[in-house]
Formats: structure tokens, sequence, C-alpha cells
């Protein structure tokens, strides 16, 4: 779900952030990037697929993937 709302042209990282009710986007990220590193530990494959939807994100300037 986050994944589709990140990409989404209408909507976006900070838009998503902001409906969810999260204080900033860099948190946001933050918390997917734990939620698919956890991921990778259950079903490798999969986390690291979801990583690197993750990471693909048009994030805003300033916010960089580590």
């Amino acid at each position: 779900m986050h994944i589709h709302f990140l990409t989404h042209p209408e909507i976006g990282p900070a838009r998503h952030a902001s409906n969810r009710g999260l204080d900033s986007v860099l948190g946001l990220q933050r918390h997917l990037l734990g939620m698919a590193a956890f991921a990778i530990g259950i079903e490798e494959a999969w986390g690291r697929a979801r990583m690197s939807e993750i990471k693909a994100v048009d994030w805003p300037v300033g916010i960089d993937v580590l």
C-alpha cells in the first residue's frame, strides 16, 4: 500500500506522509526502510524487492536513501 501511494503521480511521499498523520517524510522513509530490512530477514527475496522499490521512490530533495 505504501509503495502504491509513494509512486502515485497525484500523491507521492509528502502527501502520503501527511495523509498517514506522520510528522515527516524522512520518518516515513526510515520506517519503510526498517520494515523492508526486517522483511529481508524473514523472506529475503521479497524483502529485497520491496527495499528496491522504496529506494526507487522519487523522495523530496534533501532526503537521501541510505
